[in-house]
């Protein structure tokens, strides 16, 4: 059974997994049912983005954050991938030292209203650098890049399936551009 906390927190979670739905990013993430959310929120992220390698920790706070709980529940939960982003319901919450902390980790700070924008944007760089490696691709008649890129990606993914995080369907972006990149 769910404490008062720990539902806020499934709630907090499910949200920010229904605005990714909602904008089409396929993402891995602790299961929807409470039962099992429970037994998958003890270590690692909430939600990673395979992607764009991007990993995702929800916390909605309602009181000050220590920044003792920045640095050993916070910064602790990120497992070395590309991207770093908090999602919070209060970015007032946290101090311009928590806040500082975060940064020196290379963790984004957002609320839930700027998450897509960020992705977004994200997504724009990974789409960019898609291009650029295909068109050297091209230029050069060589794929080896493009698959290696896609080898990587791929072996990211992977890491993070086997941490038990349930997969999501939504679109597949980079695997379009790679298919389309692939068939010309």
């Amino acid at each position: 059974m769910l404490s008062e906390n720990d539902l806020i927190g499934y709630h907090w979670e499910i949200t920010t997994q229904d605005k990714l739905i909602d904008y089409g990013f396929g993402f891995l993430g602790n299961s929807r049912d409470r039962d099992e959310w429970k037994s998958s929120i003890e270590k690692g992220c909430d939600i990673y983005i395979p992607d764009f390698d991007c990993e995702i920790e929800c916390k909605f706070v309602n009181v000050p954050v220590w920044l003792s709980s920045i640095d050993h529940n916070y910064i602790p939960r990120f497992n070395g991938s590309t991207y770093k982003i908090v999602v919070t319901n209060d970015l007032t919450k946290f101090s311009s030292k928590d806040k500082e902390a975060l940064k020196r980790a290379g963790i984004k700070l957002v609320n839930l209203q700027y998450l897509i924008p960020l992705l977004s944007s994200i997504a724009d760089k990974m789409n960019r650098l898609i291009l650029s490696v295909y068109s050297y691709c091209e230029l050069h008649e060589d794929y080896h890049a493009l698959f290696e890129v896609y080898k990587f990606l791929k072996s990211k993914r992977e890491k993070y399936e086997g941490l038990g995080l349930v997969k999501y369907p939504t679109k597949e972006q980079l695997s379009k551009y790679f298919e389309g990149a692939i068939n010309g």
